[in-house]
């Protein structure tokens, strides 16, 4: 009896052994094969979440003009920033009213049109915007803190240009000028119930920063007219004014 029990102990202890022996173990391979590989690499990286962001553009791939007006702003002077901001809106607003003033039928703007009103008007207003901005006190100017904001909502209103490229003679540079600053061309005493109608010659008009690097140059500006939309532009840079084709 001990000796037949004996016997089969000893074949359950041989089945046991020889199905480990023939079991084939769970083994974990990471890359050994090509396959395995490329989806390893697809799921696994290791890279430091910002090194993309702050990689050094491609040469393949040049910065446009908003981007390199957007990269320059930040580095500007703000009190600059204020000081151009001021002077081009303030113009802008003296032609707008001069324009509106002149009692020309709206429908017979046109570029030709609108752009002789523009050269007849426009020293005048620079030169207020110059003598205005000559006796403010530049703490009271609206200097950013955290540098500029650059206002695309402007062109997207009313149908002013995103960016204008403008030569500064004294840097022998182009300047890359963006909007920030613009208003309605509403007429100021017109009752509120005109509507549309209140926008007579002018629809609005953008004023526009001009930057070298991060050194600013100038401005510049676009009137809309309300009729036909026809955008006129001018730049004031280097301390003259020239319209801009």
């Amino acid at each position: 009896m001990t000796q037949h029990v004996l016997m089969r102990i000893c074949a359950l202890a041989c089945s046991a052994a020889l199905g480990v022996a023939l079991t084939p173990s769970c083994t974990f391979r990471f890359g050994t094969g090509s396959e395995d590989a490329d989806r390893s690499d697809d799921l696994t990286d290791f890279s430091d979440p910002g090194e993309e962001e702050n990689a050094p553009r491609s040469p393949t791939e040049p910065a446009s003009e908003e981007d390199v007006f957007t990269d320059a702003i930040a580095s500007a002077d703000p009190l600059q920033l204020a000081v151009a901001t001021a002077r081009t809106s303030y113009a802008l607003y003296l032609l707008d009213g001069a324009i509106e003033s002149e009692g020309v039928a709206p429908e017979s703007l046109d570029e030709v049109a609108l752009s002789m009103l523009v050269e007849r008007h426009l020293p005048w207003a620079l030169e207020q915007a110059d003598a205005w901005v000559a006796t403010m006190d530049p703490a009271l100017l609206p200097a950013l803190p955290m540098g500029y904001i650059v206002r695309y909502e402007c062109a997207d209103e009313f149908g002013c240009p995103y960016s204008h490229k403008v030569w500064s003679r004294s840097k022998q540079r182009w300047a890359v000028c963006g909007p920030n600053d613009c208003g309605d061309g509403r007429c100021k005493p017109c009752p509120e119930w005109f509507g549309s109608l209140a926008n007579l010659a002018v629809k609005g008009w953008c004023s526009y920063v001009c930057i070298v690097d991060a050194e600013v140059v100038g401005s510049a500006g676009t009137i809309i007219s309300s009729f036909r939309g026809v955008p006129v532009s001018f730049s004031y840079i280097d301390g003259e004014w020239k319209m801009l084709k």
